[in-house]
This record gives C-alpha cells, sequence and structure tokens, in this order.
C-alpha cells in the first residue's frame, strides 16, 4: 500500500506525539497498539487523514476488509483529493472483491494523478478480470505509454490481445516482455502458446525449451510441451514429456489425460484407456477426458462403453463441442441421422466463425430461395466435397442460383454437377451471395433419413474431351482395367487406421487384368517397391480430380481404401471395392456390404481390429469370381 499523505496544516504537539507514537508501533509490528493510537487521534479529529488513512491500511493487515473499506471510505469522502487514499481504498475493495467499486476507486486516483502508470495497469488488470477486454486493452496501453519499461503490463496485454484473438500482436507484446525479463519462464511460456496457436510449433518449441531451462521443476511446461510435440507427431517425445510432468505433477487429471492422447495416439490403447480411468478417478468432472476416452474404447472394439463415456461427459458439459461431435458420429454411424446431422453442426464449433463468409446470412432451411443466390461451401476433405456436392441440386430446384466453393483441384470436376451455376476456387472473390450453408449442414436442412438419401448411381461425370484423352492414353492397356489407391492424406487423423502398406496390395495383382495407380503422388516408402509392380502410373497427369475422374471413367473397377477416390468413383458410379477399418468413418456405416450413397460400392470391412489379412483374403476371393466370369 502507499504512504499516507500528510495534511497540509500543522497538528497540535500531541497530536504530533500521538502520529509519532503510532508510527513506531506500526514498523515495530504491533499492529494492535498501532491500531489503537489512530483510534485516539480519530476520537479527538474525526477526520484526520493519516489516522483514518493507516486505520484502513492496518484494517487491511490484519484482514479485517470491512473495516478497511469503511475507514479507507471515510477518508476517501474527506480527503477527496488525495491519490494514495483511492488506491489503496482500490485495493482493498478488490481483495474484498468488489472490482467495480474498486475500479471506480482507482478512477477517481486517476482524476488526482493521471499520469500514474502503476494505476492505469491495476486498473487494466480489474478490467481483464471482468472480461472488459478493450477497456482492459485501453487501461494497459494508457500504462505503456506512461512507462514503457514495465514487463509485467506489456505481459499481461499479450493475454488480453490472445483472448481477444490478436495473435500477432499478443506475440509481439510477450517478445517485448520477454525483453525486458528474459528470465522469466510464464512469459516464455506464453510466448510459445501464441506460437502454437499460429501454427508455428518449432518455435513454440525452442521457447518452451527455453522456458524449461529457467523452471526445470515446472510440471505445466513439460504438459505444454507434450502438446507441441504431438502437434508435430513427435510422439515418443511427448510422450517422454508428459512422462517428465507426471513426475512433476502425478496427480494432475489434465496431464494424465493429454499424456493418454498421446498413448492412443501410438495405437497402445490399453494404456491410453488405464490413463483416461486414472484421470476420471482424480476428476470425476473431467468431461473432456471421458470423451476422448470414448475413442480409445471404440479402437477397442467397446462400443456400447464408449457412448456410455460420451454421455457422461455431455451430463458434464453439455455444450463441450468435441463430446457432442464425437456423439453425432455414433449416430450417424448406426444410421440414427436425425439425432446425428443435429449434433453433427458441433463440427469445429470453436472456429465455426471461420467456416462462414462474414456478411452473408446462413441459410436455415426455411427461408425461401427462389430467385436467390446461395453460396454453397465445402470443408474437411475433398472426398467429403465430392460426397455432398450431390444436394447442389436439390438446392436448386428450390429456384436457387448455386455457386459452389471448392478447393481448387476440384473446380473442373464440380463445375459439372447438376444445379451448379459457378464453381471458385477457395479463397478466391466471391459474388454477391443472399444466403450461404456448408455443404455437409445439407443433410440436416433437408431431414435427410436413410431411406431419402438422394443416392442417384452417377451424379457426376468427366467431360468428352478429358476421357478421349485417357481412352488413347490406355489404349494399350487391356480389360478389365482395375485402379488401385491404397494410401490417403497422410495429415489426416485417422490414416493410420485407413491407409493400407502397398504390400497388401500387391497380393490382388494377377496376369488377368491390368492395374492402374490412381494415386497423384506416391509416398517415399512406396516408390521402390512400385518399380517392382505390374502398377501402371500417371502421376503428374493426375493433375486434379477432373484429371482423375476421365481415368476412372475408363477402367472397369476401382478398389480403394476409404480417401477421396472412393468417392469419386462412386459418384461416377463406376464398380468400386471400398476397404474399411474395423471403426469406419460414419458414412459407410455398420455391418452392410454396400452404400446407400453410392449404390455401385461394395464394402470390404475388416471383422477385427487391424486384420487387412482377412479383408484381402476377402478381397482377392471376389477378384477371382469376377475375372473368372468376365
Amino acid at each position: 500500500m502507499s504512504d499516507p499523505q500528510k495534511p497540509g496544516n500543522a497538528r497540535p504537539a500531541t497530536a504530533d506525539s500521538l502520529h509519532q507514537r503510532a508510527a513506531q508501533l506500526h514498523r515495530q509490528g504491533d499492529l494492535e497498539a498501532a491500531h489503537e493510537a489512530y483510534a485516539q487521534i480519530l476520537k479527538a479529529a474525526p477526520n484526520d487523514l493519516g489516522a483514518l488513512h493507516m486505520s484502513g491500511i492496518i484494517a487491511y493487515q490484519t484482514a479485517r476488509l470491512e473495516d478497511a473499506a469503511r475507514l479507507l471510505a471515510r477518508a476517501a469522502t474527506a480527503h477527496p483529493g488525495v491519490a494514495a487514499v483511492h488506491i489503496d481504498r482500490a485495493l482493498v475493495l478488490q481483495a474484498f472483491n468488489r472490482p467495480r467499486d474498486a475500479i471506480a476507486s482507482f478512477d477517481q486516483a486517476l482524476a488526482c494523478v493521471p499520469n500514474a502508470a502503476e494505476v492505469h495497469a491495476a486498473r487494466g488488470g480489474l478490467l481483464q478480470g471482468l472480461n472488459r477486454l478493450a477497456e482492459a486493452l485501453a487501461s494497459y496501453e494508457r500504462a505503456i505509454a506512461l512507462k514503457p519499461d514495465n514487463a509485467d503490463v506489456h505481459s499481461n496485454r499479450g493475454v488480453v490481445l490472445q483472448a481477444l484473438g490478436r495473435l500477432e500482436d499478443a506475440l509481439e507484446s510477450y517478445e517485448k516482455a520477454a525483453t525486458l525479463q528474459p528470465n522469466d519462464s510464464d512469459i516464455l511460456r506464453n510466448g510459445a502458446l501464441v506460437l502454437r496457436a499460429l501454427g508455428r510449433p518449432a518455435e513454440a518449441l525452442a521457447r518452451l525449451d527455453r522456458a524449461a531451462a529457467i523452471a526445470p521443476a515446472s510440471g505445466d511446461l513439460q504438459a505444454d510441451r507434450g502438446a507441441i510435440l504431438l502437434d508435430m507427431r513427435r510422439l515418443d517425445e511427448a510422450l517422454a514429456s508428459y512422462d517428465r510432468a507426471m513426475s512433476l505433477k502425478p496427480r494432475d487429471a489434465d496431464v494424465l489425460a493429454n499424456r493418454a492422447a498421446v498413448l492412443h495416439a501410438l495405437g497402445r490403447y490399453a494404456e491410453a484407456l488405464a490413463a483416461y480411468d486414472l484421470a476420471v478417478e482424480i476428476d470425476a468432472n473431467h468431461a473432456r477426458a471421458y470423451s476422448n476416452r470414448a475413442g480409445t474404447l471404440v479402437e477397442l472394439g467397446r462400443d456400447r462403453e464408449a457412448k456410455a463415456s460420451l454421455d457422461r461427459a455431455l451430463a458434464i458439459e453439455p455444450d463441450q463441442p468435441e463430446a457432442n461431435l464425437n456423439r453425432a458420429l455414433f449416430h450417424l454411424r448406426d444410421g440414427e441421422f436425425r439425432e446425428g446431422w443435429r449434433r453433427y453442426e458441433w463440427r469445429d464449433d470453436k472456429g465455426r466463425a471461420l467456416m462462414q463468409r462474414p456478411g452473408i446470412p446462413v441459410w436455415d432451411g426455411e427461408d425461401s430461395l427462389a430467385g436467390k443466390t446461395i453460396l454453397l461451401r465445402a470443408e474437411q476433405g475433398f472426398g467429403d466435397a465430392i460426397q455432398f456436392v450431390r444436394y447442389a441440386e436439390m438446392i436448386a430446384a428450390l429456384g436457387a442460383r448455386v455457386v459452389l466453393e471448392v478447393p481448387a483441384p476440384l473446380v473442373r470436376l464440380l463445375s459439372g454437377a447438376a444445379g451448379v451455376i459457378e464453381v471458385l476456387a477457395t479463397g478466391t472473390a466471391l459474388p454477391p451471395a443472399d444466403f450461404q450453408s456448408r455443404l455437409l449442414s445439407l443433410p440436416k436442412l433437408f431431414a435427410t433419413e436413410l431411406n431419402t438419401i438422394p443416392a442417384k448411381p452417377r451424379y457426376l461425370a468427366a467431360d468428352a474431351a478429358s476421357r478421349a484423352k485417357w481412352s488413347d492414353m490406355l489404349a494399350e492397356l487391356p480389360h478389365p482395367r482395375i485402379g488401385l489407391a491404397w494410401a490417403g492424406r497422410p495429415t489426416h487423423k485417422n490414416d493410420r487406421n485407413r491407409s493400407i502398406s502397398l504390400d497388401d496390395f500387391s497380393t490382388l495383382l494377377t496376369a488377368d487384368a491390368a492395374y492402374v495407380g490412381l494415386q497423384p503422388d506416391v509416398r517415399a516408402a512406396d516408390k521402390d517397391q512400385l518399380a517392382a509392380l505390374p502398377i501402371r502410373l500417371f502421376g503428374e497427369a493426375l493433375s486434379d480430380f477432373a484429371e482423375t475422374a476421365a481415368l476412372i471413367e475408363n477402367l472397369d473397377l476401382v478398389i480403394s481404401v476409404d480417401t477421396s477416390v472412393a468417392h469419386l468413383a462412386g459418384a461416377l458410379g463406376k464398380p468400386v471395392w471400398v476397404l474399411l477399418p474395423f471403426d469406419p468413418d460414419w458414412r459407410w456405416l455398420l455391418n452392410r456390404d454396400d452404400s446407400p450413397w453410392y449404390p455401385s460400392a461394395r464394402l470390404f470391412r475388416q471383422k477385427t481390429p487391424g486384420d487387412w489379412g482377412g479383408v484381402f483374403s476377402d478381397v482377392r476371393a471376389a477378384l477371382q469370381e469376377r475375372l473368372t466370369s468376365s
């Protein structure tokens, strides 16, 4: 607290001696005796500034907050021009959990001393606590303008900017704070978390390593380090960081849950489940742990328990996006479309604003589209856009002019989709539109059920010129011609389960068919092996999906893992055999070898987790039967 202001008029000698005695008692730590001495002064002079002020300070120091607030309020009323009184009253009100009153006291102090940087900074902290972020930012910036070398204020400004989503500005504040206070591990940590949010994990990791060198006993720093290493898919290192965090915080449910996520990513499902179980034992209300635990139970083939775990997460936190989305995936996979589509709207909820173009109303399924322009936006993967562009025709039937925004590799292909007037690449300038919708929201808006899926045998086609070009390129290959796709995007979150080794696919190759690779990019690990296999590759000639479609149109059969090629073949009406893991993506449903989305598809499923051998045994038998009968 501040030193009391001395009044301008001289006191009688007796008052001065009492003040001296009270101050001495205070310095000696005899707070009760000092309090009594100041009480004697106030009996004679009820508005004595020093006695009121110091009595309020002593009451605060002895945890008598109500007395402190009352005494300092008297001092402020009697001496409104004394800034120190308003400041100390604000600090007492803050301790008394009266932040709005504390802000008012700081404002009175600033009326007396408008250039007090510390007061602006303290006021900013209170506003930040009330989530009045714009006002807090203004207070911090005023404090910095008056005193630019206060690292804590720069750091607090960074926290506010981070909360406002101004990440680059937040990083600049943290870097300024770190320059002023280079050995503050908290400042370094906050900067690292912003770098992570900006998609700069290597820099984030380097900054965390600096912080950890300063504070080696910080479990939080080790846990953050594990999270960034998980982002970078450096799983063994991530696990080592979480193990260190566990040694420092052995009963921390968050650390346990995050460590479990790494074990899950490593395919060590039994250990992951044990870690999740311990996390919820420590914190029975850890909704995220219950939600993620469900994914591990799915991998272990324990679906009923997984659903129960998600239901527990939602009972704790009904608006948790991840749990709602994961529950949606169960509903959709089980064919419970009504509830599934409803919950599926939780996808990417934290970044939902980024999924819509600002200034364009979102179509709710009720507003008339007659004569209106609607922007349909692709999301997630290429396969999703291919699967759900079928709804464009239904939108057009409502009288709308349909503009489609999709990733550039899909533009040529989807320009021929029924009902679409114009197709633009993601990120390009858009024409004016009356409404917008994400493609994967359309099944909900059309109340799609299993028996009402718009499933034309064929709803996309390659253009005639491209088909003819590929016909010439394949002229030397005999029939039957079979296209193969054995791997999807390596960055897909479930790529480990859906992509298959080329060794397995090579067991399908016989002399009775010609084989064509449908992978525009071949993984480095496959290149040497492909050179020895009778699979024709076209590489860069598959420059976009329109070219891949034209190639597929010249084939007799496509055999594919669950990737965009499978969706493309189904949309083209080409016979396609889709190879699925034990826990398939929701769109392939369960316990059936056909797809209500693609009439030309045949599904081959793992019967037990990880058993691709059984799948390829079934595919070889089916392929032999097809070749024999053709």
